[in-house]
């Protein structure tokens, strides 16, 4: 391709940011599947469709989802904007939609499948962070452009869930079967107009450290429960705390302390020791 090409097609995504995103499905999302062992909804619908030729022909096929609403750039900013000559591709993940709680969770980092997207939040529109496809920088030439995140937060709060998607920390198995009934607490008592439930939908992180390596014979555990900064720690949450440690009184192994505290009570030994604990991380969700 000629130069002056290169920087036409440069001008189409040279204002594109990270999280910026698209609605509308015309471009489909395409994965590819084993057509022997069909796992998602959409993958064995296709194989019930599918001849006995098909299988031999093409055991591996790539099919579309066309049922996206959009999509929406992973790619850091800096590397968006590059030339097409030296960075050709862009990550991007499809936009789904969730049911009210399942969206209040992954708003509040609950759902680290998931990312918000501010600026797709009153379409109630979430980033499918399990779903990740490869796009030559060529296809945004055309596409409307419709802005993620307005501020610098919330783009550092986006790349945060990016990042958590990737780094975060496995829980053993037997500390998410410890915390089974905590983590159903939360999850019913989130959806109640109560103290507790506020208490809950105020959490900004809930972060867990160890006093030793997670598979010792006893573990005592400290759970950070951080609240958004502007809203007060009271006096009732000691309650409402005292029964979450008692959710896990039937293991023998962990000895669990919940400390609620906002982000600037946190010593960094204390956050950089810690791991974030989502519904996800303990396979409950």
């Amino acid at each position: 391709m000629a130069e002056d090409s290169f920087s036409e097609i440069d001008s189409d995504y040279s204002q594109w940011k990270q999280g910026d995103f698209w609605l509308g499905a015309r471009i489909p999302f395409s994965f590819a599947i084993n057509m022997s062992s069909p796992l998602s909804e959409l993958a064995r619908a296709i194989v019930n469709q599918s001849t006995e030729d098909d299988f031999v022909e093409a055991p591996y096929q790539v099919i579309d989802d066309e049922g996206i609403e959009g999509f929406s750039v992973l790619s850091q900013t800096c590397d968006i904007v590059r030339s097409a000559e030296r960075r050709p591709y862009l990550e991007i993940a499809p936009l789904v939609r969730l049911s009210d709680d399942e969206f209040q969770d992954v708003r509040g980092l609950k759902r680290p499948a998931f990312a918000f997207l501010p600026g797709a939040e009153e379409k109630k529109l979430v980033v499918d962070l399990d779903r990740v496809m490869t796009l030559d920088k060529g296809g945004l030439k055309g596409i409307k452009r419709e802005v993620g995140c307005f501020t610098d937060q919330q783009r550092r709060d986006f790349a945060s869930s990016l990042a958590r998607k990737r780094a975060r920390f496995a829980f053993p198995d037997d500390f998410g079967v410890a915390s089974k009934k905590f983590v159903k607490r939360v999850k019913d008592k989130s959806k109640k107009t109560s103290e507790e439930g506020e208490f809950i939908r105020g959490l900004s992180q809930i972060r867990a450290s160890t006093n030793v390596e997670w598979d010792a014979d006893e573990v005592e555990v400290t759970i950070f429960l951080i609240l958004e900064d502007a809203l007060p720690i009271k006096e009732l949450h000691g309650t409402i705390i005292e029964k979450w440690e008692q959710a896990f009184s039937g293991s023998q192994k962990y000895a669990v302390t919940m400390i609620a505290c906002h982000m600037r009570d946190i010593t960094a030994n204390d956050y950089i020791s810690s791991d974030i604990l989502s519904f996800d991380d303990l396979s409950v969700s």
